[in-house]
């Protein structure tokens, strides 16, 4: 529809010039001009915009019966490094999941590694101002907020 009303918009002129000598000399002419004027030629441009959802490198637990997993890809964050690699995350806005605290930000910075028995390994908030690393193993859940990081992608063994 949008070539028919292009060709519909086109516009044609036809003049006409009529020159007559005597007819001794050369015979009559008639010139006849036609000039078709079409409108100024259009440019489309689609603009195709994809976009690919990559998952945060790191994710809050979720909070099954009072004990708090990674799920949906994550893992326990196994290391002080990466724990506070997730503090700095966490400091960027990224808050713990609706209805675990209040919707403002944790306001809470790495303090390091705390050797907790009361508290699952990996990296946890303290429910304050703490986002620490405990390295004791005693415990897989608590009840303490943990950090979770993105699991690497499955592959199978070549050997």
């Amino acid at each position: 529809s949008n070539y028919l009303a292009l060709c519909s918009a086109a516009t044609t002129t036809t003049s006409t010039t009529t020159t007559t000598v005597p007819a001794t000399t050369v015979p009559a002419t008639t010139t006849t001009v036609s000039t078709t004027t079409q409108p100024p030629p259009t440019t489309t441009t689609t603009t195709t915009t994809t976009t690919t959802l990559v998952s945060a490198p790191f994710k809050w637990s979720t909070s099954t019966s009072g004990e708090n997993v990674c799920d949906g890809g994550y893992q326990v964050i196994s290391s002080a490094d990466i724990c506070s690699d997730a503090a700095d995350w966490v400091t960027q806005g990224n808050n713990a999941p609706p209805g675990v605290i209040s919707p403002t930000p944790v306001d809470a910075s790495y303090f390091g590694i705390l050797d907790l028995s009361h508290v699952a390994y990996g990296c946890f908030w303290d429910g304050y101002d703490k986002l620490a690393f405990n390295p004791n193993d005693t415990l897989v859940t608590s009840n303490y907020l943990a950090l979770c990081q993105k699991s690497p992608p499955f592959k199978w063994s070549t050997s």
